[in-house]
């Protein structure tokens, strides 16, 4: 099968694109490179990284979501079967002085993608990764797919928007809705990266009282991604793809603090402008797609030592 994934190089489709590649699938990663975290040099640590970590390499056009021209000669020069849309800012809360590109990459970016991938004749499949933040808080424990979308912030609105538009394409479109992805390279700012960093670094980090979500270590994301490409099921369907299990944020830490006993964080006092979120109801993705998340997070965060470890980050 042949893949073109937006955004392959970032911190899942890296993962993701070297799945498929084991696989035996073609694919195109159209790429980008930006960083949204204000951080050049963690990033480009990230990167070389993800090259190292993964030996088969795909094919990479560069190449900005936000044309039109660039992304439809891609697609063009490519003939894929399916349109995996990753590229975006990552982050749910960017640095201030990104704020300004959500839309045109978020929203218009990810709509050029749309049109682009509907006018392929070769396209039969487009996937897109939205987020559980386009449900804003949750109404239900845990949150099926079919709960009302309320999202309470700029990224989860452009998402919620983004899966508005592509259901309305002649396309067998996918949407996927992942949680609290971590693991190793990790770079866009994530709460669990800052615990990491915190506790690499000995600086003191703090985590929001009783906050629950549901952490999901990034295999299990791309085990979900690669059945939602290749399953004759996923079509036309909204899958959550998650762990299932809410865990704290003080779990988390407290969890790195067994491999890091000079770690320190505090316990603050929730904001009343917090998302409240949860466990994720994956019910129909085990049945539709065969998905089962292996990874709790003393698990997940086991993995990633090791690989830090192996890499020279510890």
């Amino acid at each position: 099968m042949k893949i073109f994934i937006t955004g392959g190089s970032g911190f899942i489709g890296s993962y993701l694109t070297n799945a498929l590649l084991t696989r035996d699938h073609k694919v195109t990663v159209f790429e980008k490179y930006l960083n949204f975290t204000g951080k050049k040099s963690y990033y480009m640590q990230a990167l070389t990284l993800r090259e190292n970590l993964f030996r088969r390499k795909p094919h990479v056009i560069s190449g900005d979501i936000r044309s039109k021209k660039q992304v439809t000669d891609a697609l063009r020069d490519t003939q894929p079967d399916v349109v995996v849309h990753l590229a975006a800012i990552s982050n749910a809360r960017p640095p201030t002085k990104f704020e300004h590109l959500m839309g045109p990459i978020n929203l218009y970016g990810s709509l050029t993608v749309f049109a682009a991938a509907e006018n392929t004749p070769s396209v039969r499949r487009i996937i897109f990764p939205s987020s559980s933040f386009a449900y804003g808080s949750y109404s239900k424990n845990p949150q099926p797919e079919d709960a009302p979308l309320a999202p309470q912030n700029d990224y989860g609105k452009m998402k919620a928007a983004c899966e508005y538009a592509l259901q309305l394409s002649r396309k067998e479109w996918v949407i996927l809705r992942p949680t609290s992805v971590y693991g190793f390279t990790d770079a866009a700012n994530r709460v669990t990266q800052l615990l990491w960093d915190a506790a690499l670094s000995g600086k003191p980090a703090w985590v929001v009282a009783g906050e629950a979500l549901d952490f999901t270590y990034v295999d299990d994301v791309v085990d979900g991604f690669v059945r939602a490409i290749t399953g004759k099921k996923a079509a036309r369907h909204i899958f959550n793809i998650s762990r299932g299990i809410a865990r704290t944020s003080e779990d988390f830490a407290q969890i790195l603090k067994r491999y890091f006993p000079d770690f320190s964080y505090e316990v603050r006092e929730t904001s009343a402008n917090l998302i409240s979120r949860g466990a994720m109801d994956i019910s129909k993705a085990k049945k539709l797609l065969r998905y089962q998340p292996k990874f709790d997070i003393e698990d997940g965060i086991a993995r990633t030592l090791r690989l830090m470890k192996k890499y020279g980050q510890i």
